[in-house]
Parts: structure tokens; sequence; C-alpha cells
């Protein structure tokens, strides 16, 4: 059995679905005629990431978890809706 929190290697956890949910609602009553989507491409293994795609099709991360401490993976919903606001 999994430890408590953790899905099956590879697989996001209910925790880490629940995260990117709040960010993803976050983002979209910031930027309501945004387009947000939820790992539209295959997730990396224990890591979160999120990207914002402008309108002329180029991509800007937002945030990364990878090389980052554990306790870090997820950033606080403010810091990656601030940085949208930033690069736009």
């Amino acid at each position: 059995m999994a430890p408590r929190g953790r899905g099956k290697r590879g697989n996001a956890s209910s925790h880490d679905k629940r995260k990117a949910e709040e960010l993803a609602e976050a983002l979209k009553q910031t930027f309501p005629d945004a387009e947000v989507s939820i790992n539209g491409e295959t997730a990396r293994p224990a890591s979160f990431e999120c990207h914002m795609m402008t309108e002329s099709g180029n991509k800007i991360q937002l945030w990364t978890g990878i090389k980052r401490l554990k306790k870090v993976k997820f950033p606080e919903t403010k810091e990656v809706v601030n940085a949208a606001k930033k690069a736009l």
C-alpha cells in the first residue's frame, strides 16, 4: 500500500490534483478569457509545473517544481497568478 497522501509512482495524488485545481480556478478568476488546462501534456512525475501560452503561441514558464526541495514542489497560488500578470 502506498503511503498516505501519495499516489502510485508517476500518478498525481489527490493532494496534487487538488492543488492544481485550486491554481486553475484562481487563474480563471483572474483571467476570465484565458483557457486553462490541467495536464495538457503528460505530467512529469513528482513535480508540478505551470506554463502560459500566449496568443502568438509562445510558451512561458510560470513555475517549476523540478530541482526544488520536496517541501517547495508546489507554489503558492498567489505566486503563480502574480507571475502570469507580470508575463503579460
